[in-house]
């Protein structure tokens, strides 16, 4: 560049500065103070809370403009998601200010299926719960009664199930928002317990995943995305995933190697594993399952049914 080009462009930067600095308004006009009166600052706060929408528990940040939610975002103190929300998270303004949420009980006022209702208060829609459920009692019918629940916290399950035990009927319906009903029941028949299990992937060296979905769909989400990613950061010994499943799930591609297996062989796969792999010698205690079959012989030698793991007794929800 000679001399008189940088003469040119600093003569040039020069007269765009003094431009700018003519066309800035002046600050504290009469004007300008009547606009900022006009407009009031909103009063805006952040409130932390937790996550309502799947079993995870994921805190979050909720940012509140005029007593209005407005944005969700996770919480970066939280120990579980560390700061990540999902997409269910994300959406949850819509289902709070959605024209089609119920804020009020109904009682339906036509025949079934008409979809007459009307909007009552609580107190007579607890009024007439008191009433029917006195009703089936008295006739003999307490058995009819069916409770439907959706997502429940802390003990609030239990509650319903000593409720519908005390009052005589067996029909608790549970429909939660992972719809996991399958799996309790499963991980109750084959090991006694029934609810399902948080793994610890922040400190496990090697994971075999079964034709799960555990980084997409899984009942903890945000808790094994952030430990899988903590499995492969900084990390002396890298952990390895292994995905076994016939489908190349999101899972399947962002794992360390992937078998694939035809469709309808996956349990044929575990029980080869189980019988004669690696895991054999670490099932052997823990596979004394109540109903299952075909696993492992049972150490004591015979057939028939058996208790489940030791320790654990049949669950007083079923």
């Amino acid at each position: 560049m000679t001399r008189r080009d940088f003469v040119k462009i600093g003569a040039t930067a020069a007269a765009i500065g003094a431009t700018a600095i003519a066309l800035k308004p002046t600050v504290g006009t009469p004007a300008e103070a009547a606009l900022s009166e006009q407009v009031t600052r909103p009063d805006e706060s952040i409130i932390k809370t937790t996550c309502a929408l799947c079993p995870s528990g994921c805190g979050l940040d909720i940012r509140v403009v005029n007593g209005k939610a407005v944005k969700v975002e996770g919480n970066p103190l939280h120990p579980v998601n560390q700061g990540v929300c999902c997409l269910r998270a994300q959406t949850s303004l819509e289902i709070l200010y959605s024209p089609e949420r119920l804020a009020h009980p109904r009682i339906q006022t036509g025949q079934r299926g008409s979809g007459d209702w009307k909007e009552v208060s609580w107190d007579e829609a607890l009024a007439l719960v008191a009433q029917k459920l006195g009703e089936l009692r008295e006739n003999g019918q307490a058995h009819t009664l069916a409770f439907v629940h959706g997502e429940t916290r802390g003990q609030m399950r239990s509650l319903i199930h000593r409720f519908m035990q005390a009052y005589g009927s067996p029909n608790v319906i549970g429909r939660e928002s992972l719809a996991e009903q399958a799996a309790r029941q499963a991980m109750f028949l084959t090991q006694g317990i029934n609810s399902l299990p948080v793994y610890d992937l922040n400190h496990a060296s090697y994971v075999m995943c079964f034709g799960g979905s555990l980084l997409e769909s899984s009942q903890h989400l945000q808790k094994y995305l952030s430990g899988y990613g903590f499995m492969h950061r900084g990390q002396s010994n890298r952990a390895k995933l292994v995905v076994v499943d016939s489908r190349l799930n999101v899972t399947a591609a962002k794992c360390d190697e992937w078998v694939p297996i035809r469709p309808g062989t996956l349990g044929d796969r575990v029980r080869g594993a189980l019988r004669g792999g690696d895991a054999a010698p670490f099932c052997g205690r823990g596979a004394e399952f109540g109903y299952a079959s075909g696993l492992l012989p049972h150490p004591r030698g015979g057939g028939g049914p058996r208790r489940g793991r030791r320790g654990h007794g049949p669950h007083p929800e079923l």
